[in-house]
């Protein structure tokens, strides 16, 4: 498990002007089915202070959790299926692109505030040989900006 978190070189090579990050472990299977059953898929594996913050977690609290600590629970039930749809085609997004308009957007749970809105763009990225995901998660307003 240790060798799965980023060092804070790897998460510099990752990073292009990202305020927060959360890193994500892609699984190790090649299909769908090998990736519903491998329990590390979505394990945190490197986060940046300013997503610790915005989750209302301290440094290192995050690691090895999944991801879906993260995700107001009543998006738990598709989040891992979607994820896997992802790691699959990892073309750079926004999640919720392909939301309709009777849907409310993404949330994010904050460990003691609970739910608020955010956007969050995706990529599947490579340092050395250690592949994750980066999600760069930010606050939306409902004047439609972000911070």
């Amino acid at each position: 498990m240790e060798s799965r978190i980023l060092t804070d070189g790897a998460k510099s090579d990752l990073l292009v002007r990202c305020a927060a990050a959360v890193f994500v472990w892609p699984g190790i299977g090649e299909t769908e089915e090998e990736l519903l059953h491998d329990p590390t898929v979505g394990m945190i594996v490197g986060t940046t202070q300013a997503a610790d913050q915005m989750f209302g977690y301290q440094e290192g609290e995050l690691l090895f959790k999944n991801i879906e600590i993260l995700i107001p629970e009543r998006f738990r039930p598709h989040h891992r299926k979607h994820l896997i749809s992802f790691i699959l085609s990892p073309l750079p997004r926004q999640m919720g692109s392909r939301l309709g308009k009777a849907d409310h957007g993404l949330f994010g749970l904050h460990r003691s505030t609970g739910e608020f809105p955010l956007e969050i763009s995706l990529q599947q990225r490579m340092s050395g040989k250690q592949k994750c995901i980066i999600a760069q998660p930010a606050r939306a307003r409902t004047d439609g900006t972000h911070t």
